[in-house]
């Protein structure tokens, strides 16, 4: 008996804290407990703060480039040859293109100085037209008073002379002037006494003169008496011609003639009194073209002939 009350004040002895740890902790070791949990959150918290804050280095690779085989390195050094001959030809035709242009910038200029010359040259034929125009307006005027005063003369008995004719001739192997030619040209003018009375003291002048086949330019002659083919020696008496020297072309005048590279003007005046009034002095004269007109064949004889076209060109008077 007095065992089992040994063992009921164990038990009550016991009771207390077996008691006491079934209530759990106290509040301050909730507390502490607390305190220890949250440090390691917070410094799970800063170090994954950390880690993301702190930027990530790249990561770099170095890659070696492949060991080129001698045919490789052979093929890259003749592109980099033909690149650099493809440059320097650009180099070249550049330089070209800019003589080319230089060439053509000098061209064009020419050709502007050309087209002024031009310019000027026509503005020169077109006065050049003009003052023909008038000198043959002054030549057929001229032409009239002439008609008008050959109409007077045949009413009267006086001397007057008139153009007969202008033959031309040619010759080879001659002496003319002092001059020998192996081939010649002559031309002459022949004057008529178209009156019923005699002329006196009567002087012929003549002079002749090549231009170009195509000039249309009056060349200007003025007469030198002292010089006169006829000196007044004779008098011409009605329907008797007085003749002019003969006007050549010799040699390599003559072949420009026949090809048509020259023409020929002749020029003659006629000075002379008649028996009606001896003070008086009368004075005609003509000036004319001659051009190579070509050849002709007679159909009998197989002769063959040259044609010459002659037409008055410059101061006519035939009746003063």
């Amino acid at each position: 008996m007095k065992c089992c009350y040994m063992v009921i004040a164990l038990a009550l002895l016991a009771a207390p804290d077996s008691w006491g740890q079934s209530q759990g902790p106290s509040p301050s070791e909730v507390k502490s407990r607390q305190q220890e949990q949250a440090k390691p959150a917070e410094t799970n918290k800063s170090t994954s703060y950390e880690q993301k804050s702190s930027p990530q280095q790249p990561i770099i690779v170095h890659v070696e480039p492949a060991q080129k085989t001698e045919a490789e390195a052979e093929a890259d050094r003749h592109e980099r040859k033909e690149k650099a001959e493809l440059d320097r030809r650009l180099v070249d035709l550049t330089a070209e293109l800019s003589s080319y242009t230089g060439g053509l910038y000098f061209a064009t200029v020419i050709l502007a100085i050309a087209t002024i010359v031009l310019c000027v040259a026509t503005i020169g034929l077109v006065v050049m037209a003009i003052v023909q125009s008038r000198d043959m307006k002054d030549s057929i005027a001229a032409a009239k008073r002439s008609a008008a005063a050959a109409m007077l003369a045949i009413g009267s008995d006086r001397a007057w002379f008139t153009v007969d004719q202008i033959p031309v001739i040619e010759a080879s192997n001659g002496k003319i002037e002092e001059r020998d030619f192996a081939k010649a040209v002559f031309a002459q003018i022949v004057w008529k006494n178209k009156g019923r009375s005699p002329s006196l003291k009567t002087t012929v002048y003549v002079a002749h003169q090549s231009i170009p086949f195509s000039d249309e330019a009056i060349p200007v002659f003025v007469p030198n008496w002292g010089g006169a083919d006829i000196g007044g020696r004779l008098p011409i008496g009605p329907d008797s011609i007085a003749t002019s020297n003969p006007c050549p072309l010799v040699d390599l005048e003559r072949d420009a003639l026949f090809e048509r590279k020259v023409a020929l003007v002749v020029y003659s005046a006629i000075k002379y009194f008649d028996v009606f009034a001896p003070s008086a002095e009368r004075m005609s004269e003509v000036c004319c073209k001659i051009k190579f007109d070509g050849s002709v064949t007679d159909q009998i004889t197989g002769h063959t002939g040259h044609k010459w076209l002659i037409h008055a060109f410059g101061p006519q008077n035939t009746a003063a």
